[in-house]
């Protein structure tokens, strides 16, 4: 019970420990050290000082108050055990909290960077495929171009005209397809190589 400075009968009772009020109410009757004065309130009722008590009572309000005393002191130890701890928690969760995003944030820029770096990739092969692409072209119409001047170097003489050619004359045709093939590698080895420099 809350210790206040004036008490009923009841509740005087109550903070006492007695069974029933007739403890109280024989003693407010008597007279001399062994009884207790007491006033009336608004309604009539019989009300207690509590330093009354404590004259009449000495013992036990001792103890009361030594209870109470012990009470509060428990519940003050208590609280001052819990609010370190609380206040740790909260820093604890804080610290995890930063924590928590700080990993998160790095997790967006790894998922950033694998997105860039995949685009790349992309990019770098849609590039090879063009080169490549080029390059079978550049070869055709090269392949072709030879097939044609091959044609073109070809001997259209007749039987008797070929019989009559000198040796020197097939010597020389050999000799000028030879050169053209010779600068058509060296122009594909070219073209190649500008592709894959410049691509």
């Amino acid at each position: 019970m809350e210790m206040k400075e004036k008490y009923t009968i009841s509740e005087a009772t109550q903070l006492l420990g007695f069974k029933s009020r007739s403890t109280l109410n024989k003693r407010t009757k008597t007279a001399g050290n062994d009884g207790i004065s007491f006033e009336k309130d608004e309604n009539g009722n019989k009300v207690i000082r509590l330093i009354e008590l404590q004259r009449v009572f000495p013992d036990r309000m001792q103890e009361i108050l030594s209870n109470k005393s012990n009470a509060a002191n428990t519940i003050a130890k208590t609280s001052t055990k819990i609010q370190p701890r609380t206040t740790q928690n909260m820093v604890n969760a804080a610290l995890l909290q930063h924590k928590i995003e700080s990993l998160e944030s790095q997790l967006e820029q790894e998922k950033s960077e694998r997105i860039r770096e995949r685009l790349e990739a992309q990019d770098r092969d849609s590039k090879a495929e063009a080169r490549e692409h080029l390059m079978q072209q550049q070869v055709g119409e090269l392949t072709k171009s030879i097939s044609q001047h091959t044609r073109l170097l070809e001997d259209h003489r007749s039987p008797k005209e070929k019989t009559k050619g000198s040796r020197s004359s097939l010597i020389k045709e050999i000799g000028d397809v030879l050169k053209f093939f010779a600068v058509a590698v060296i122009m594909v080895t070219l073209i190649i190589g500008i592709v894959y420099f410049f691509g």
